[in-house]
């Protein structure tokens, strides 16, 4: 709720005087966002809701804590890496920035759980 308002605000200040940094507010806001996320995901316990949920981080409870307890430490340093770059990229690049390191981030969590899935069993088949 806080995130919209300040949102909210910022988009009023822009509309009526033509200037404010806007997209800055909207990448540090989306920062913040994912840097709170980064810190709650190692707490989520296993459901079909909410999480990194790729097949493998579904069916083991030791893949999905471990996926999350990584996944949580690189979404928390992509939040604070997204914040930082608010103020310092130039405004037209800010947007791939953020895309790019969403991305980027997601598709490293759902790998590093592909990588310490369970295969099953230790033993060679016959």
């Amino acid at each position: 709720m806080a995130l919209l308002t300040i949102l909210h605000v910022a988009a009023a200040v822009h509309a009526v005087t033509g200037a404010g940094p806007l997209v800055r507010v909207v990448q540090a806001g989306v920062g913040g966002l994912i840097l709170l996320l980064g810190l709650v995901l190692p707490g989520i316990r296993r459901n079909w809701l909410m999480g990194i949920r790729t097949p493998w981080t579904l069916a083991s409870e030791r893949v999905w804590t471990r996926t999350h307890q990584v996944g949580g430490r690189l979404f928390a340093v992509t939040g604070v890496m997204l914040v930082v770059t608010a103020f310092l990229v130039p405004e037209a690049a800010l947007m791939a920035v953020m895309l790019t390191a969403v991305v980027a981030v997601s598709l490293v969590a759902a790998v590093y759980s592909w990588t310490i899935r369970d295969t099953g069993s230790a033993s060679p088949r016959r």
